[in-house]
């Protein structure tokens, strides 16, 4: 993913294990495979941030724009609508956009303090140390999934000009 090529696996070796008998790797694990095309497939088109999975209705579907909820670190320059970033998730870095201003959350309590207003003038930035739920959207598909669903396909971190910005959760991807 997201290139969406079958392959069979040949080989599974995890990267701390030196037998190569294991047959079986769990969600987020990093190991080394042996993979044989069915079609088309070049090995060279296997990349960071490139997730392996099997087919069916519970597959992962590479997306383009999602919902975050993130922690606002102390920065001097406030998150604004459009202000462009780098996203990091799992192993990947890819540039990403904030689309949207959802909402503001209160910290001490976790509950929404303005969502969608019809005034937008409490949610035109995020400043320092503010959670928030914000749409983003990457630059090119790629392989992420809900906080909920798979834990280190959730979590993402937001950095610009060398400086971490914000880092969160993912809450819903758009297909």
């Amino acid at each position: 993913m997201p290139n969406a090529d079958p392959v069979i696996v040949k080989g599974l070796r995890r990267d701390s294990e030196d037998n190569e008998g294991n047959t079986v790797a769990f969600s987020g694990e990093h190991v080394a495979l042996t993979l044989t095309a069915l079609n088309s497939f070049e090995p060279n088109f296997v990349g960071v941030g490139q997730v392996l999975c099997r087919g069916g209705s519970e597959c992962l579907v590479p997306g383009k724009r999602f919902i975050a909820r993130l922690l606002v670190f102390n920065i001097i320059i406030p998150i604004m609508k459009g202000t462009r970033a780098d996203l990091f998730v799992h192993s990947l870095c890819e540039a990403c956009t904030i689309v949207k201003l959802e909402a503001i959350i209160n910290k001490a309590s976790g509950q929404v303090t303005k969502r969608k207003p019809r005034f937008i003038c409490f949610l035109r930035c995020l400043t320092k140390n503010v959670y928030g739920v914000v749409e983003i959207e990457t630059d090119r598909v790629i392989c992420i999934e809900s906080y909920s669903q798979c834990r280190p396909l959730g979590r993402v971190t937001l950095r610009s000009a060398g400086q971490t910005i914000a880092a969160g959760i993912i809450e819903k991807v758009f297909e």
